[in-house]
């Protein structure tokens, strides 16, 4: 669905545990409005546990994509491409899109893998591109 550039959010229940996954918001406030405003806009992530990592800060402004966690962790960014950009033991994680290449790429999604706990995966949502 995303390589047609069409836009899914993705709800965090991992495959091989259905007991598993939370959805994390982001949302401006604290407020009803402000929870409900956050999923319809897609700004909430996704972890299978949500108690081992947290995403501090999730930013796309359309050509940067930046984050930081609050615990040292790998970073994936992956796109239609594969993945793009990569760090290691990190808490925070920048990447440009280079000019020109919105198509070629399509999405941008961010995974970070705590490096103290192999298990936990945060999973952001996909930014799109065109």
């Amino acid at each position: 669905v995303l390589r047609t550039g069409r836009q899914c959010f993705g709800f965090s229940v991992p495959d091989w545990d259905p007991k598993r996954g939370v959805n994390v918001l982001l949302p401006k406030e604290r407020t009803v409005r402000s929870c409900l405003e956050a999923y319809r806009l897609g700004n909430f992530y996704g972890a299978v546990f949500g108690d081992v990592a947290k995403f501090t800060r999730l930013a796309f402004d359309g050509r940067t994509f930046e984050a930081t966690t609050d615990v040292p962790c790998g970073f994936a960014l992956i796109s239609a491409e594969g993945i793009v950009a990569s760090a290691y033991k990190a808490k925070s994680f920048s990447w440009t899109l280079p000019d020109g290449e919105e198509k070629k790429h399509v999405y941008l999604r961010l995974k970070a893998y705590p490096t103290a706990n192999i298990d936990e995966v945060l999973f952001t949502q996909p930014q799109m591109l065109t």
